[in-house]
């Protein structure tokens, strides 16, 4: 995800850039992220080969070639992955009210999720690929899809210090991997939590 640089400083340096990383000001007084599914424009660019192929092949030879048909069903598999990533996912945090907005909009419709700002956080988490532990971290919710906002890397209190300084320039709560843990910075807890559980 972060050619070149590591995830670390790629991550500092979008945070020099913009305060309110991962989210972007608006001028209605709250931030915003729009993302498409990662996956679109490869469909896209993947269903227009496929169909500039067949149709080539189909008017060069035959309609009826062997070659023809496999690229035509090509183009189906192609069509239907890209129907299926055509939507996109847009994040608000509204400050002012203590709210967050999920809004998911997809082929089949639109699902809206709005929630106190105590269910969305930044969390540090992990993956193990090729027997390295690497370390990210993501933008989370409650009955919301997960954003990943850094890339990997093995730096882990670096990592932490990065998205606790993210989290408090969103005023947003702060988890590190494992459930228990000394990290986490929570500034926001439901109006029913129990303070004498420690975490």
């Amino acid at each position: 995800m972060w050619p070149f640089k590591p995830a670390e400083k790629k991550l500092l340096q979008e945070m020099d850039m913009n305060p309110f990383y991962p989210y972007t000001p608006t001028n209605q007084n709250d931030l915003v992220i729009n993302v498409r599914n990662k996956y679109y424009w490869l469909s896209l660019i993947l269903t227009i080969v496929t169909l500039i192929g067949a149709l080539i092949i189909g008017f060069k030879k035959s309609f009826k070639d062997l070659l023809f048909l496999i690229f035509a069903l090509c183009f189906v598999g192609s069509l239907v992955l890209f129907i299926s990533k055509m939507g996109i996912n847009i994040y608000r945090l509204i400050a002012d009210d203590e709210l967050y907005v999920f809004i998911k909009i997809g082929i089949l419709g639109k699902t809206v999720t709005v929630n106190d700002i105590y269910n969305i956080y930044i969390k540090v988490k992990k993956t193990d690929q090729w027997d390295t532990r690497k370390y990210y971290l993501i933008l989370g919710g409650y009955k919301m899809h997960p954003l990943k906002i850094s890339g990997k890397t093995k730096n882990l209190e670096e990592l932490r210090r990065l998205g606790v300084m993210i989290a408090e320039n969103l005023n947003i709560n702060f988890f590190d991997y494992p459930n228990c843990s000394p990290h986490h910075a929570i500034i926001h807890y439901p109006p029913d939590y129990d303070y004498d559980v420690v975490l």
